[in-house]
């Protein structure tokens, strides 16, 4: 991976080792902060000017992405989460409907708690499947959001699942999901015009 993708709301942050054709284009954008410098006082800056209303999009290059990575990450709290793309026998795509947008069931992991465990509980308790089978990891998210005062940056691994069209489904109404509906993959777009940035990531990359 050249790349990964923190989203900071709805925009994207790239930290970087290589300037994709992508990211390219992205740089050359007036919307777009664009930094070469692993300077704490540059990276913090970072989630505060990605705030701004002049900008939509921002990118770090350094050519150590690991140590980049290592570097930006250390001023968040990281924590793990795990979801699921969950499949039928018809191919169709579980969505669940959570606080007015469709999404994908996910959560956090509880203290010593297997990322796969994680995704594969969290997945029962959204949908109220009793069975699911999972499959490989499909991709990893990354978002930031404040708790308290304090920077959060969340990361979602995602795991391929499969569970029968005919099992009973319940959302978890106490999570703020109140549908739950299997999908065709045709039918996607009319979904993803309501939902966040991040879910789409997640289904380009566990559909195509």
């Amino acid at each position: 991976m050249s790349y990964i993708k923190i989203y900071f709301g709805t925009k994207p942050v790239f930290l970087c080792d290589e300037l994709t054709e992508e990211l390219d284009l992205l740089k050359e954008k007036k919307d777009t902060i664009y930094q070469e410098s692993l300077s704490n006082y540059i990276l913090q800056a970072m989630p505060k000017d990605i705030e701004k209303p002049e900008y939509n999009a921002g990118i770090i290059f350094h050519d150590d992405l690991a140590q980049l990575k290592e570097v930006f990450f250390d001023q968040f709290q990281v924590i793990q989460a795990g979801g699921g793309v969950v499949y039928n026998e018809k191919e169709e795509i579980l969505l669940i409907f959570r606080n007015g947008k469709w999404d994908l069931p996910k959560g956090k992991a509880d203290e010593g708690e297997d990322i796969e465990e994680c995704a594969a509980r969290e997945v029962k308790e959204e949908t109220g499947l009793k069975e699911v089978s999972v499959g490989p990891k499909s991709t990893i998210t990354w978002h930031v959001y404040t708790e308290r005062g304090t920077l959060i940056l969340k990361e979602t691994h995602w795991y391929l699942m499969t569970a029968s069209v005919n099992a009973m489904l319940i959302p978890q109404v106490a999570e703020g999901i109140t549908e739950i509906l299997w999908a065709d993959k045709s039918d996607l777009p009319k979904y993803t015009v309501n939902t966040f940035p991040a879910i789409i990531d997640v289904l380009e990359a566990s559909t195509s």
